[in-house]
């Protein structure tokens, strides 16, 4: 796969940086600089993918971890992800979750991580088959009472992150059941 991977804590990321990410963003789907920016600005790594020859960058993965009321429970967001067309179904997304989970994990030991996954129909169907248990947030009293133990932070930290405009919500999800 001849690329190489730089890891750089967001706020270390300079302006040419930023500019090259969303130029290069910008040519993969319509945006603009101020919600790109705003985006970036509310997570905590980037990872971000080069050819090893030419330097010429082919994807970036943001990440960011949200504390929840259980101290021992933290949900991993993904944030901006592009790839470019060529370097698509090279699972570099998954090369990105795995060290930043294994970063959070190394750090923090005793503590339990979910993934927030925020996924186009497409994009949960490829993935379906590779994750081992998953569900589809419509509302905390929607799942069962074990499911409702596990999953009352993960809706928690997503209500904070709504509330804290890190994330817009449309369609049919109902937080009105969330736990602050």
């Amino acid at each position: 796969m001849d690329l190489t991977i730089t890891t750089k804590r967001v706020e270390e990321l300079t302006r040419d940086e930023c500019r090259e990410m969303f130029s290069f963003a910008k040519n993969l789907m319509a945006e603009e600089w101020e919600r790109f920016m705003d985006h970036v600005s509310i997570q905590e790594i980037v990872y971000i993918f080069r050819t090893t020859k030419e330097k010429e960058l082919v994807a970036f993965s943001f990440w960011r971890v949200k504390n929840t009321p259980n101290s021992r429970t933290k949900v991993i967001y993904q944030g901006k992800l592009r790839i470019a067309k060529e370097y698509r179904r090279r699972s570099l997304h998954v090369i990105a979750q795995v060290m930043y989970f294994f970063r959070k994990q190394f750090r923090d030991p005793f503590s339990s991580f979910y993934l927030m996954s925020i996924a186009t129909l497409f994009n949960f169907v490829s993935m379906k088959k590779s994750i081992s248990k998953y569900w589809i947030l419509t509302g905390l009293n929607r799942h069962s009472i074990k499911d409702q133990e596990i999953l009352s932070p993960v809706y928690s930290t997503l209500n904070s992150a709504i509330a804290d405009g890190g994330h817009e919500v449309d369609g049919n999800f109902d937080n009105s059941d969330l736990k602050s």
